[in-house]
């Protein structure tokens, strides 16, 4: 099928009436000026929140929709905005702990709020934690089973509960690496407005209720459909893989300064445009599609302003990614030392090195760690025992390839300088 015909097909199931955009716009001004009356942050994060508590009420119609994770120290105003996020989300639910039994069985018809979630890395939160590794993408069931008697006979039933749903969660410590990869997480800072820290936290007015009224209004906005034009977008994208300077769009926008420039009558496909610009791939377009979608409804400066959002977000992560994954750092370790692929080095001498990069001299480190990442990362080529130990050859050139894929373009360029 021509890209236009795809463009043509994707509009028609897409289509929303300009009555429909106009409310959207006007509920999420709504929601941030509440958010803005009693939060100090940036306009930036405000957006990012807005539209988050905006599609709580149709996150059902999305695959995934992602974690809303409050990171900030004590008096920076975390659960005041836990309680606005209650208060205007759909079917907002605020705990400072949370039971198992009580989210599984309501999770599908809830938005839970979190607070001081700080344990659940803990092994008596094992069961929460699977929920917490699972809720964020449609489709994700949980099965229990129960003791059932009938007629003084024991046996066991299994039960199965929907738990897609969205979750904001908020802490001082910050989030476990595995539901860090679920969040859009924002950070808040202790504030010196002594007008926003003065306000008294009354949420539960009638104005709420009525913004609540009007998200349900129109989420008619809603249409699965557009994940199946988005694939069918990327297979008509074509790059050539030996140069990601060179990508060939399928549409008319320009962008000669990697600038996101948007027009005032944006097609589907020049929004998918505009998304394939901003070059995320993976678990971050999966969390950030919903907002992009919702904000594309809206207008197109707040898509505008999800998009740059998205972008740096992604930037930094991966930038944190260098600095606190372990395998990663030992990717960076091996790319940066780069050596010949055919020689054989002792697993002691390699473990030393790496140590010496890392900076401290840390437990963690020693050669069966250091084995078994290398194995687990596929960078062993040959493994042999030696009179002094254990001898190895690694797969530095695959190490060097690996790395890119976890640092930004521009950090690979200077590095290559």
């Amino acid at each position: 099928m021509e890209i236009e015909e795809l463009n043509k097909k994707a509009e028609e199931d897409f289509m929303v009436h300009p009555a429909v955009k106009d409310k959207l716009k006007e509920v999420y001004e709504a929601i941030y000026t509440q958010l803005d009356k009693f939060c100090d942050t940036t306009p930036e994060n405000l957006n990012i929140i807005t539209l988050w508590i905006l599609g709580t009420h149709m996150h059902k119609e999305f695959v995934s929709y992602p974690y809303l994770f409050i990171n900030a120290m004590k008096g920076s105003g975390k659960t005041r905005l836990l309680k606005l996020i209650k208060h205007m989300a759909y079917n907002g639910k605020l705990t400072g702990s949370i039971s198992e039994a009580v989210m599984f069985r309501t999770a599908s018809d809830s938005t839970f709020c979190i607070d001081e979630f700080e344990r659940v890395a803990s092994k008596d939160n094992k069961a929460i934690r699977e929920l917490l590794n699972a809720a964020y993408k449609q489709g994700a069931m949980i099965e229990r089973t129960k003791k059932v008697t009938t007629k003084g006979v024991e046996t066991y039933s299994t039960e199965k509960f929907d738990v897609y749903c969205p979750i904001a969660m908020a802490n001082i410590w910050g989030m476990e690496e595995v539901l860090d990869d679920r969040c859009i997480t924002i950070q808040l800072d202790r504030s010196d407005d002594l007008i926003k820290t003065r306000l008294m936290e009354i949420f539960d007015d009638i104005y709420y209720q009525d913004i609540v009224k009007s998200v349900g209004s129109v989420v008619s906005v809603r249409k699965k459909n557009i994940y199946r034009h988005w694939n069918n977008y990327i297979s008509s994208v074509t790059t050539d893989t030996n140069n990601t300077n060179n990508i060939q769009y399928t549409t008319n926008t320009t962008d000669t300064n990697n600038s996101i420039i948007l027009s005032n009558d944006m097609r589907l496909y020049d929004f998918f445009d505009e998304i394939f610009k901003i070059n995320i791939n993976g678990r971050h377009l999966e969390l950030f599609m919903a907002l992009f979608i919702i904000s594309y409804h809206i207008n197109k400066d707040i898509l505008k302003k999800t998009l740059n959002f998205a972008k740096n977000y992604v930037h930094s992560k991966k930038q944190e990614d260098i600095m606190e994954s372990r395998d990663v750092i030992l990717i960076d370790f091996l790319a940066k030392i780069n050596r010949n692929n055919n020689t054989m080095y002792l697993l002691k001498d390699i473990t030393h090195e790496f140590k010496e990069f890392y900076g401290e001299d840390v437990e963690w480190i020693n050669e069966m760690w250091v084995s078994r990442a290398l194995k687990r990362l596929g960078l062993v080529i040959e493994k042999v025992r030696h009179g002094n130990g254990r001898k190895i050859r690694i797969n530095f050139t695959k190490a060097t390839e690996k790395i890119k894929m976890f640092k930004s373009e521009e950090v690979v360029k200077v590095e290559q300088v």
